[in-house]
């Protein structure tokens, strides 16, 4: 059996239509004695939670509308994907801690920013560990998954806890 997986452009599963086309096309190059099953990635998605420090003069309304923005699988202002863009994802791609706390830490006003939680969605929290994962793996047909929509929290969520700032 040969399972093939396809992810859509916008991150979604792909429709039955799509699917069948491209048994179709496989049915025509497989090998005798091989099934071919074209499936939906797995999705996996995401918790991250972060402890984010601001400047003393920073307004703290226009951080978190750029921080639920850029913790999200939208758009930034300037045209660029954020962190969870179906654009930067891949199957089996890791999702690294560091490059979220780097990208959290450029947003202007930001002091500091601890990761406090990095996670799978269906896994509780460690309890009572101290060190945070600094990579999640994933299985061939997966994909990780952030959106960070409040009406559908199923799809992976940020929570960011802000300090100082006016």
């Amino acid at each position: 059996v040969v399972d093939v997986a396809i992810q859509p452009v916008l991150g979604e599963h792909p429709a039955a239509e799509l699917r069948a086309e491209v048994r179709r096309a496989l049915e025509a190059v497989r090998k005798i004695g091989q099934l071919v099953r074209v499936l939906a990635p797995r999705y996996r998605p995401l918790v991250v939670a972060l402890d984010v420090t601001l400047r003393p003069a920073t307004i703290r309304r226009e951080v978190t509308y750029h921080l639920a923005r850029l913790l999200s699988n939208g758009w930034l202002p300037d045209g660029t994907p954020a962190l969870f863009n179906p654009v930067n994802l891949a199957f089996a791609a890791p999702v690294y801690s560091s490059p979220i706390v780097a990208a959290v830490h450029a947003v202007p006003g930001v002091a500091s920013v601890t990761l406090t939680r990095i996670g799978f969605l269906d896994q509780p929290a460690g309890a009572g560990s101290a060190a945070v994962a600094p990579e999640l793996r994933f299985g061939t047909l997966e994909i990780a998954r952030l959106d960070n929509d409040p009406t559908h929290p199923e799809h992976g969520y940020a929570l960011v806890s802000l300090k100082g700032g006016r």
